[in-house]
Formats: C-alpha cells, structure tokens, sequence
C-alpha cells in the first residue's frame, strides 16, 4: 500500500506544453481563440496606444526626443522602434487565431455546453464573433495601412483567410483597397447571418 501511494507522488508532473492539436480537446481553449482577440483590441480608441499621430505631420510638435514618432518625423528612427508593427503584428495575430476557429467549422462543431438548445446558442454567437473579429481588425489594417502607393492604385492589406504556420512563408502580397473592403463587408454579413 505504501509503494503504490509513493509511485504517484514520484510522478513528474505534466510540463504544461499543450500542441495546436491540444486546443481542441478543451471547450475552454477553443474559445479562448476568440476570447484573445479581445485581448488584442485597443483600449483606447483615441489615444492610438500611445502613436500620437499629429506628432508625425507639421500640425503638431513632439519635443520628447525619445519619443517613437519623434524619431519618425526626424528620420532617426530604427526598424525595431517602429510605432506602428504594434498594429500590424496585433492585428494579424487575431486574425491568425480566428482562421483557426473557422477553419473547417472546428469551432463551430466544438461542443460548448451539455444542453443542446444551450450549446447551439454559445456556438453560433462564437461563430458570429469570429467573422465579426475578423472584420474589425482588417478594417483596422486598412485605416492605418492602406492608401495610395506610388503607381497610384490604392491598396490595401494582404488578405489571409486561412490560419499561417510562422514558420512558412509569410511574404503576401498586398491585395488591392476594393478587395479588401469587399472582404470586410463579407465578413460582416457572415456575423450578421
């Protein structure tokens, strides 16, 4: 009796390293992939996280000499203190995690809650949160990165609707300004539906 009590308190515990495929074995984990991205939104809708954006233009004057848009406005700014990657790595993260859910209706066909009437509620909403997640932070990509490039067409943001492996290739090319609001707007009408 002795032995047996010993050999499980001499157990290593488990190391806590969970693989993609772990996530989907938990109702939890799988809807934290939305619950993340809520992580992920601004907090603040008018201070743009601290990139006071007039301090970039001639309309107002940064005098903080280490302040990122300082920097920008002054040319002495270096890759890694861009203000702006912030965004783009947020933004795409969130977008990367709701591919994840969508992909093949995973998501969609987790299920939530024992009540079947209850269950199809919280996974239909996390359906509709998904799209809906997805196109705020492309429409997020588009306000802050989108415009005019230098032959005059407008673009916008690559467009990914499926979930990246980091470890791939990660070079997308730009898809244009139409496209990307269209996508925005299909997104929309799958949360809506």
């Amino acid at each position: 009796m002795l032995s047996s009590s010993c050999q499980k308190y001499l157990d290593p515990y488990p190391s806590g390293i969970r693989t993609s495929e772990d996530i989907w074995k938990y109702q939890e984990n799988v809807q934290g992939l939305i619950g993340e991205c809520y992580d992920n939104m601004s907090m603040n809708y008018n201070n743009n996280e601290g990139a006071y954006l007039d301090g970039a233009t001639d309309d107002a004057e940064i005098t903080s000499s280490t302040n990122a848009l300082h920097k920008l406005a002054t040319g002495s700014i270096t890759t890694g203190q861009d203000p702006f990657l912030i965004y783009w790595n947020r933004d795409y993260k969130s977008i990367n995690l709701v591919n994840l859910f969508l992909k093949d209706r995973r998501g969609y066909n987790t299920r939530f809650l024992i009540d079947a009437h209850l269950n199809n509620l919280v996974r239909t909403r996390l359906q509709g949160e998904a799209f809906a997640l997805r196109a705020w932070f492309q429409w997020d990509l588009l306000q802050k990165f989108g415009g005019k490039g230098i032959d005059g067409q407008m673009l916008g943001f690559p467009i990914i609707l499926e979930p990246v492996d980091p470890s791939g290739e990660i070079n997308f090319a730009r898809n244009t300004y139409d496209e990307c609001v269209a996508q925005i707007v299909k997104d929309c009408d799958s949360s809506y539906k």
